[in-house]
């Protein structure tokens, strides 16, 4: 479940233009699947359905701004 808990949130960073590597770390991702509070799985499940349907753009927008556990970091120059 952690891998996919990562790739989730991969996904959506995707969805809105992100490049990611798979071994990229932020947000929820470093933290292991089992240690995450209820809420936070709530997050997950919904970040998942969004990213499964693969947009609209504007609903994956708002999903991906909706925590700020979510967007990938941007690397500074």
């Amino acid at each position: 479940m952690w891998e996919i808990q990562g790739n989730v949130l991969r996904d959506l960073a995707a969805l809105n233009r992100a490049e990611t590597l798979p071994w990229d770390n932020w947000g929820l991702i470093p933290v292991h699947y089992d240690e995450l509070p209820h809420a936070d799985l709530d997050l997950l499940d919904r970040v998942a359905a969004v990213s499964a349907a693969g947009g609209p753009l504007p609903v994956s927008e708002a999903a991906y701004a909706s925590d700020p556990r979510i967007p990938a970091p941007s690397s500074a120059p």
